[in-house]
């Protein structure tokens, strides 16, 4: 038999007490009690029984979304109802909703509008299948040496995503009737657009109820209502390089194109390596162009938005900013600067950039802001429901001093 040496005696007593010492950790954390979220429950009905396996999800009808299977702030993106045609979704986000359900035999059909605030749980909600599904069959235009099995093809309120067939065209039923986005990505869903592609693709669609629509996608060229457009951001400041220098976001940002409340995405692309773009959508209309020039080693990022009325005629866009700075003065040193605002450049027309976390230097009470768009700047200072509203002007290279009132 082997004899134990006092050191290994010692080296098993030291990992059986962290052992239980990790136990009773272990055992205090699940005496732990976690906050629930709230909750929005009710049933799923077709002619006034309940639906087994209709899938609830809710439907933001305010505000910004650019992703695709977003969840809603922690909370499930969707839900199934169980035998009875009961669901229950936990949320955490905030706004106006709409609870949407679908079933691939008896269609669709949405609840009353919800408000949520994060906190407020809704129970005993209706959704009655009133829209019978349609469907879509797509067939695809691709560049050469491309097949249909390098594409996938998702729909707007649909769960699944959808692959070619033996035939090459895309089969899509239980479709939502009304206008539907159909969004490409490659055969790898979650890694996006296929970098082969002239652009991103959304189109708009209509879908009608019981029947099957045959429609044709172009993914060869650029759709021909079209903005083509080039960025350039003013040069150093404070010695700090920008855009088109060795500041240059990374990765290179996108463009978008989109419309609607809430907001959908019809078209996206990136900026070469010179600043330069060229995005189109199928349909003519007002749409908004969006951009977000992030740079990671300032931790800067402006949100550029502009409206633009788009047709078969081609138009220009072009973002040419140089950047100053902006020193904010208390009203006297009994009273620091405590808040950081939010600030909002105003261009030509519609055209904003929101600044989001500017770089920041504190001294002496007073706040400096560097990496502004040269323009008018505006934001709000002080306590919720006590903000006082200002607007200066930023000069090119500058810094410009204000003094905030008390």
């Amino acid at each position: 038999m082997r004899k134990w040496s006092l050191t290994a005696l010692g080296v098993v007593f030291v990992i059986a007490v962290v052992y239980f010492r990790a136990l009773a950790s272990v055992e205090e954390l699940g005496a732990l009690e976690i906050e629930r979220l709230p909750v929005v429950s009710g049933r799923v009905v077709h002619g006034g029984s309940g639906v087994e396996h209709a899938l609830v999800r809710l439907e933001p009808l305010d505000g910004d979304s650019v992703s695709r299977g977003a969840t809603l702030a922690g909370g499930a993106s969707s839900a199934p109802t169980d035998a009875e045609g009961r669901f229950e979704l936990s949320v955490a986000a905030s706004g106006r909703h709409a609870p949407v359900a679908i079933h691939s035999r008896y269609g669709s059909g949405r609840g009353a509008p919800l408000e949520l605030d994060g906190a407020r749980s809704f129970d005993g909600i209706e959704i009655a299948l009133d829209d019978a599904p349609g469907a879509l069959r797509a067939t695809l235009i691709l560049p050469a040496g491309r097949a249909p099995s390098d594409v996938t093809l998702v729909a707007e309120g649909s769960p699944r995503d959808f692959q070619a067939g033996l035939d090459g065209s895309f089969w899509m039923p239980d479709l939502v009737p009304g206008p539907c986005l159909l969004s490409v990505l490659g055969s790898e869903p979650d890694s996006g657009a296929p970098a082969w592609l002239p652009q991103e693709f959304c189109f708009e669609v209509e879908v009608v109820a019981e029947e099957t629509r045959e429609i044709e996608l172009d993914l060869t060229q650029v759709p021909p209502c079209r903005v083509q457009g080039a960025v350039a951001i003013g040069t150093r400041f404070h010695g700090v390089p920008s855009l088109l220098d060795e500041g240059r976001p990374a990765p290179a940002p996108r463009v978008w194109l989109g419309r609607g409340t809430p907001w959908k995405p019809y078209g996206a692309v990136r900026l070469d390596p010179e600043g330069r773009f060229l995005l189109g959508v199928s349909t003519p209309g007002r749409y908004e162009l969006r951009l977000e020039l992030g740079f990671p080693e300032l931790e800067l990022k402006w949100v550029v938005r502009d409206e633009l009325e788009l047709s078969t005629t081609p138009r220009e866009w072009t973002l040419s900013v140089a950047s100053g700075a902006l020193r904010l003065l208390p009203p006297d040193p009994q009273h620091p600067i405590r808040s950081e605002p939010e600030l909002d450049w105003h261009g030509e027309g519609e055209r904003t950039i929101q600044v989001l976390y500017p770089l920041i230097e504190k001294a002496d009470g007073s706040v400096l802001y560097t990496h502004l768009p040269a323009g008018t700047v505006t934001f709000s200072i002080g306590r919720t429901g006590q903000q006082h509203p200002y607007s200066c002007e930023i000069r090119a290279g500058e810094t410009t001093e204000l003094r905030l009132a008390q």
